[in-house]
């Protein structure tokens, strides 16, 4: 089934809710990180349709995807994925993907006449990747709790504050696409 843009900027949305909140019922994560990657895979074939430069994404998000289903069992079993290089690594695919991401969609909105989504998109995807990028150089080199603590506030406001910006140029979308 071909998945409506306006669905698929909807999917992207509920993608950053789940990877923001973290609900575990014990060690289990009831909302995991590689769900939210499902939705994002799943909403690629139409953002594709509108940007064609999208399709770079499907390999990122696959990968992000497996490392996320991963990360999830192991620590279902009790264990962490916590290794120097690998951390590296994930945080340039992440940090790629979302960055990715929403320059697609916010490219797509300015096209087609929505430039005040596409604007706040940007935006939001600059603080995504300021925001990553800060939390990574903290944890690695200034391990102060009180700061990771008020990164991590600041961080799940913008991915608040996101899926909010995707779900209203969603609804705007829909409108558009009613209308043809």
């Amino acid at each position: 089934m071909n998945k409506t843009y306006s669905r698929s900027i909807r999917s992207v949305a509920w993608a950053y809710i789940f990877l923001c909140f973290h609900i575990n019922i014990g060690t289990i994560d009831i909302l995991p990180d590689w769900w939210g990657y499902c939705l994002i895979a799943s909403a690629l074939p139409a953002i594709i349709r509108k940007e064609p430069s999208a399709a770079l994404l499907k390999n990122f998000v696959t990968a992000m995807t497996v490392i996320e289903v991963i990360e999830w069992i192991a620590k279902g079993l009790g264990t962490t994925m916590n290794y120097y290089i690998f951390s590296i690594f994930v945080s340039v695919i992440y940090i790629y993907t979302h960055f990715q991401l929403l320059t697609n969609i916010a490219d797509i909105a300015d096209r087609e006449n929505a430039a005040p989504h596409g604007t706040a998109i940007r935006g939001m995807r600059s603080w995504v990747v300021i925001g990553v990028t800060v939390t990574n150089i903290v944890m690695a080199f200034l391990p102060n709790l009180w700061l990771v603590y008020g990164i991590a506030i600041v961080n799940r406001l913008i991915f608040i504050i996101l899926p909010a910006q995707l779900f209203s140029y969603a609804k705007d979308e829909q409108s558009r696409e009613t209308l043809h």
